[in-house]
């Protein structure tokens, strides 16, 4: 298992930044790092986190960042607005490339014609086998609302 490639990434981007004085991506990388940090500390010494447990960290962290960009827009604060863009674009350096809607549902179609799904019946199975083949590069919420698009065609 490579553990700590993306975290040491991240460390040696905080590094370049740095010395490039470029101070919101800087900030951006710290806040990375401290999400990390704290994650590791809950699980233990010995438990450091691997790329794709990093990964669904950063997943989780950038949905925290767009939800809280969504309350400082209702609050009118732009400050926290801009500084939470800056770490989402940042955050989205370090994540899997993410499918098109068309590339996703062209996999999906692909997965279904694959098991020859028929209807609702089946949705649990092409779920499980989307969620594998997808992985991080789309969302969940995405996977499931094209799978019961192109299931309930089915009568």
């Amino acid at each position: 298992m490579k553990v700590d490639n993306l975290k040491r990434r991240i460390e040696e981007d905080i590094k370049l930044a740095m010395h490039k004085q470029q101070k919101n991506k800087v900030r951006a990388l710290k806040s990375i790092q401290s999400f990390i940090l704290l994650e590791e500390r809950k699980r233990g010494e010995e438990n450091k986190l691997s790329d794709k447990a990093l990964t669904k960290l950063l997943l989780k962290v950038l949905k925290e960042k767009e939800e809280a960009i969504k309350v400082y827009e209702k609050q009118g604060q732009k400050d926290l607005i801009r500084i939470d863009l800056d770490e989402i674009e940042v955050i989205r350096h370090y994540l899997p490339k993410q499918l098109s809607e068309e590339e996703l549902r062209e996999t999906i179609d692909q997965i279904i014609k694959g098991i020859d799904a028929k209807g609702k019946q089946d949705r649990e199975r092409v779920i499980t086998l989307a969620k594998e083949e997808i992985g991080e590069r789309a969302t969940t919420k995405a996977i499931l609302r094209i799978i019961r698009e192109k299931l309930a065609d089915f009568k």
